[in-house]
């Protein structure tokens, strides 16, 4: 009904505010896709005031409930200094949480950051690798920056890595636990040559799907995507 609200339908004008509504109380209740749902509204102003910092407490309590989607948002918003301050280990630790559970933002998102070498040490091979997972599951962003870094990674003499998970059950992400420094922001000095930075402001988002009709539960899947432009 909350998504019904949000998208609108035949015979049924769009009302965020009760949408908002709608998923707040799911979220109470510890609904994690409504969880996600409320931090995407808070985060574009969707029936509320728009709040970052509660988006991320959302999030939070969505990724704590390992949703990959969530993961992959509040991964977002620790990249671009959204409602926290910026932490790239962070932002790796939670794409790579995402990935580890086969979502293809946050496949691309961590080769992404593989490339860039934020949060963790540059590795174009495994960069390259993740970029061909998620361009493998439709992520057309991702098919984009594999076209465009293979030939640097075969020029370079090396080959797709591919990136082992951490260890984990099946219903619990893997966790990167070791300690690391936050990685500053490469200099800007090769901007010009270099693949524009990621950035959680980028306006390519994309909206939550919603559940097949015939499914009991109308809870969406993703929310807001983050797309990488490379």
């Amino acid at each position: 009904l909350a998504t019904l609200f949000h998208e609108g339908a035949t015979g049924l004008k769009k009302n965020p505010e009760r949408a908002f509504k709608l998923y707040q109380a799911a979220a109470k209740q510890g609904h994690t896709e409504a969880q996600n749902w409320l931090g995407y509204c808070y985060q574009h102003g969707l029936g509320v005031k728009q709040d970052d910092k509660a988006a991320v407490e959302w999030y939070q309590k969505a990724a704590d409930g390992k949703l990959a989607i969530a993961e992959n948002n509040l991964g977002l918003m620790y990249l671009g200094a959204k409602g926290v301050d910026q932490d790239y280990r962070k932002a790796f630790d939670l794409f790579e949480r995402s990935a580890n559970q086969g979502y293809d933002w946050g496949m691309n998102n961590l080769g992404g950051l593989y490339e860039k070498g934020w949060g963790t040490e540059q590795d174009l091979a495994k960069a390259l690798f993740l970029y061909k997972q998620a361009a493998a599951k439709g992520n057309e962003a991702a098919a984009k920056s594999e076209k465009r870094l293979e030939p640097q990674v075969i020029q370079a003499g090396g080959a797709p890595a591919a990136v082992e998970p951490t260890s984990a059950k099946p219903d619990q992400p893997g966790v990167t636990t070791t300690p690391q420094p936050n990685v500053a922001k490469p200099a800007s000095s090769d901007s010009s040559t270099s693949p524009p930075p990621l950035s959680a402001a980028n306006p390519l988002d994309a909206k939550p799907q919603e559940q097949p009709a015939a499914e009991a539960t109308p809870a969406p899947a993703p929310a807001p995507e983050k797309k990488i432009q490379s």
